[in-house]
């Protein structure tokens, strides 16, 4: 509205009279909007201005509105300080913004909002802000348990306090492209007091997550940041935790829980020394979203996952061993990481996050196959978690494919002209695959028959014959001196 009001000021104090219908066509604004802007200016002249008459803008029945030139003093003073307050708060300029801003609001509202107050406090048109709350119910159908409601008393943002958090930070994390936007966003929703508490928490807690070993990735790192100041801010406005459900008796005891982590223990000492508060269900709910966190890998991991991931990623792997005549299951290395994936990506799964990935359609494009096998996985699911896995999250787990795929092939060679041409023969392979294929053995067709490897491809100059391979071996004929067409199928099938 203040931007408006500016514009109504400055056209009055630049001509003497101003018809309504050119504040109309110029703000593409209603005539009831107008009266209602007039209204709000002759309110605030009031309140700011100590000499000011009764009313600074007044009409006339032929000649529109003016400013009387007693009051021109007056009227400049409003313009300075409505600029002054304009500077320090933010508005939305594109759509994109306008669909961030809206959903930012609509969160912090405890009831109904109708769509012209929306395109008021939005500064654009009802015809926009419609369009941008479509787009927003589309996008809330990515989150479980979360939609927006919309009713003769205007829209409201309807769902689980838990999940709003996690919707309100992984927006502001993945769809302001950087800290300008980011800034643009929080000072919208929070004022310019903001920055003080979002400045001593980016400085913080990378001190803190490295201390405990939590390597995150960047935009982990942003997100635990934004969960972290969303929690706090969200309690300071009288939003809690709706109460966990009490999960359903086990026929064999549980394991004593885990006492909460240290780490949360610290932050709740810094947050205190900051004169901010923290409640203890805001540590905990800190604590499981840093479960559902990405990290970087390190050998050995300072987190190894937990026994219920790495048997999920066994059975997972065994599953796409058989559809697929694979071997992934014997590759320890995959293994391992893909167990740590997927513990962040479970606990995700029950928390309700919607984890993006910002390739998602070339990984979809580039790697079918591998998408069809990360698939797979929700086999494995129950009923209840398979509408939080969405497609971004399976192309994480199809990029693990596609890259151990290339890292990971085994091949055995067979060459019946003696150690010389064979080992030209491997490092005419070498020198064109790099890295994505290791010959493992040397060995005649004889020996094959009678010791079966475990590769991945078998590389040959002599027909097999007399051999049951397994169905997951690929196998190449190629020269003793391999041409451009042989590499070309070795690496074909890489």
């Amino acid at each position: 509205m203040r931007a408006r009001e500016i514009i109504i000021l400055r056209m009055l104090l630049q001509k003497e009279h101003v018809l309504p219908a050119e504040f109309t066509n110029r703000l593409a604004i209603s005539l009831r909007t107008v009266r209602m802007d007039i209204r709000s200016l002759n309110e605030y002249y009031k309140a700011v201005y100590e000499h000011s008459s009764d009313t600074l803008i007044r009409s006339s029945p032929t000649r529109g509105y003016y400013i009387h030139p007693s009051d021109g003093a007056g009227a400049r003073y409003c313009l300075e300080q409505l600029i002054g307050e304009a500077r320090t708060k933010s508005y939305p300029e594109t759509a994109n913004e306008r669909f961030l801003f809206l959903l930012l609001h609509l969160s912090f509202l405890d009831q109904p909002i109708a769509t012209r107050d929306l395109a008021e406090i939005m500064y654009a048109s009802k015809t926009s802000v419609t369009h941008s709350l479509k787009e927003i119910a589309h996008y809330l159908t990515g989150f479980a348990g979360i939609h927006l409601q919309t009713s003769l008393k205007g829209v409201q943002l309807v769902g689980s306090e838990r999940i709003k958090r996690h919707v309100i930070t992984a927006t502001l994390n993945y769809y302001t492209f950087g800290s300008i936007l980011m800034d643009k966003a929080l000072r919208f929703i929070f004022g310019e007091s903001y920055t003080q508490l979002y400045t001593w928490l980016q400085s913080y807690l990378p001190q803190l997550l490295e201390r405990y070993q939590y390597d995150l990735i960047d935009k982990s790192a942003e997100g635990f940041l934004l969960d972290t100041f969303i929690t706090i801010k969200r309690e300071e406005k009288g939003y809690t935790l709706e109460p966990e459900p009490e999960p359903e008796p086990e026929p064999e005891p549980e394991p004593e829980p885990e006492p909460p982590a240290t780490w949360t223990k610290e932050l709740l000492q810094a947050l205190a020394d900051q004169q901010t508060e923290l409640s203890s269900a805001g540590a905990a709910f800190l604590q499981a979203c840093m479960g559902a966190k990405r990290v970087i890998y390190h050998e050995p991991a300072p987190h190894p996952a937990a026994a219920e991931s790495v048997s999920f990623t066994e059975q997972f792997l065994q599953l796409v061993d058989r559809q697929y005549g694979t071997s992934y299951t014997l590759d320890t290395a995959l293994c391992a990481r893909l167990s740590i994936h997927n513990e962040s990506m479970l606990n995700r799964i029950r928390q309700g996050h919607f984890e993006h990935n910002p390739i998602f359609e070339q990984v979809k494009n580039d790697y079918p196959r591998q998408m069809e096998m990360a698939a797979l996985c929700r086999h494995l699911l129950p009923d209840t978690d398979l509408s939080s896995i969405n497609e971004h999250e399976i192309s994480y787990m199809a990029l693990y494919f596609a890259s151990f795929a290339r890292q990971t092939k085994k091949a055995v060679l067979i060459c019946d002209l003696g150690e010389s041409v064979a080992h030209h023969m491997t490092g005419q392979i070498y020198q064109s695959c790099g890295e994505r294929l290791e010959i493992t053995k040397r060995m005649s067709l004889s020996h094959l028959r009678q010791h079966m490897p475990e590769t991945d491809m078998i590389i040959t100059v002599s027909r097999i014959f007399d051999v049951q391979l397994p169905e997951h071996i690929q196998v190449v004929y190629v020269n003793y001196i391999l041409n451009d067409e042989d590499i070309r199928r070795i690496q074909q099938l890489l």
